[in-house]
């Protein structure tokens, strides 16, 4: 690293055992760049590891420790780097404070990387649901943006390969809580590198003054390719991870035994009559235990009038306890996150007066809204709220429904759509 009176830049990502520049010194991000908004107006603006500062100080005792200081010293941003010779890679932190200034912290892109393109067969790793290889990264044009964690974005890692030559960066971040992250990379064909980002939307954005990392940016030399990525991404969470479920001999002993041991599934839904026979029958054909994803089991249109299931249609209960008379275990869906805007028919029932102060918002107060193609009975688009899920109504509201198609439904388990 190159550390200046106003700035730092990262000049060099250099691999000893393969004599090999990584870093696209063309193309060098800056370290990190962090997004700010007034407390006293609407102005914004950003600021970058590279220029700009009016003093940076650096120690390298005990890794190396990189403080900046900036907008009259109003503002201070500490970067440490750990070193680990023993895996070929460092770790990365970093600390803002903007406590005396009229600025708030948004968000924060750290660590940035661009890797220069390793060889003909270079690939790139993307956590696209279970993980996707790009081949041609650096030479041929394209993109990977998704939010972590998601069912499109898996896992909060990345990498560039060059499996033939056992050469390989490995890009993540280790965060034993899974904080949510936005995943970019871009393969840049006329610069021959790839550009990796992480960005952290920083909690109680836009009254934020003081903001540390969650968890740490790695970046590690793989003698390998996504396999070896992935490996130790896997070694870390089996040993620090929060959320890493507790495992006996046969897997998740808090899932129950019967969704473990089934083998298949149905899929349909509608009334009892129009579905309950084809999958008896189907059960019976195979002759073993299975599931059924049970759909459109309320009165209510789907995608529209959420979260008010109940009624269910006519007959539901009993065809539920006559299915798993007959070895189908029942598993009927629900989303997980929305509330219908007009949530009884066209008319505003109860989500004004009672959902939306727990619908998520966009920053000027207006409610996150979703739609999915369904129509109002009006013909209009169906607008759904996007609820907060960390507000004591939404919590309740899907406990209470889970636990009524549960107790007097019968059903065996039930689906969180969107959650799941």
């Amino acid at each position: 690293m190159q550390v200046k009176s106003n700035g730092v830049k990262v000049r060099s990502l250099f691999d000893l055992q393969q004599s090999l520049e990584l870093n696209a010194v063309e193309r060098a991000l800056p370290l990190f760049e962090i997004d700010l908004s007034s407390s006293t107006s609407e102005n914004n603006m950003s600021l970058n590891s590279s220029e700009g500062w009016e003093k940076v100080t650096a120690t390298s005792e005990d890794g190396l420790h990189v403080t900046f200081y900036g907008l009259t010293n109003t503002i201070a941003v500490q970067v440490c780097c750990q070193p680990i010779p023993s895996q070929s890679g460092c770790n990365w932190k970093i600390d803002i404070n903007s406590g005396s200034s009229d600025w708030n912290v948004e968000n924060v892109r750290f660590p940035q990387v661009a890797v220069r393109r390793l060889g003909e067969e270079a690939t790139a790793l993307v956590p696209i649901g279970p993980g996707q290889m790009r081949p041609d990264a650096g030479k041929v044009a394209f993109s990977y943006d998704g939010r972590y964690p998601s069912g499109w974005c898996s896992m909060p890692i990345m990498g560039v390969f060059q499996e033939s030559n056992g050469l390989g960066l490995y890009y993540a971040v280790h965060d034993e809580w899974g904080s949510t992250r936005q995943l970019m990379l871009e393969s840049e064909p006329g610069m021959e590198c790839i550009r990796m980002v992480f960005e952290t939307p920083v909690p109680d954005m836009g009254k934020t003054k003081e903001y540390s990392f969650c968890g740490e940016g790695v970046w590690q030399l793989v003698r390998g390719g996504w396999f070896d990525a992935a490996m130790i991404y896997k070694q870390w969470a089996r040993e620090h991870a929060r959320w890493w479920p507790a495992l006996g001999a046969e897997g998740r002993e808090d899932t129950a035994l019967w969704m473990r041991e089934l083998s298949v599934w149905a899929l349909s839904g509608g009334a009892p009559e129009e579905c309950v026979k084809d999958v008896k029958e189907f059960q019976e054909y195979l002759g073993v235990p299975c599931g059924f994803h049970w759909y459109n089991w309320h009165q209510i249109p789907f995608d529209n009038d959420y979260p008010h299931y109940f009624p269910t249609k006519e007959g539901f209960a009993q065809a539920v306890s006559d299915l798993q008379q007959h070895d189908v275990f029942v598993m009927p869906y629900i989303n997980g996150r929305l509330w219908d805007t007009r949530d009884r028919g066209a008319e505003d029932y109860e989500y004004t007066s009672a959902a939306f102060p727990s619908v998520t918002k966009q920053p000027n107060g207006e409610a996150c809204t979703e739609s999915y193609g369904s129509k109002e009975s009006d013909g209009s688009p169906v607008r759904l709220g996007v609820m907060c899920p960390t507000t004591q109504l939404w919590q309740d509201t899907v406990r209470d429904i889970v636990l009524r198609l549960q107790n007097a439904c019968g059903v065996s388990g039930v689906y969180i759509d969107q959650i799941a």
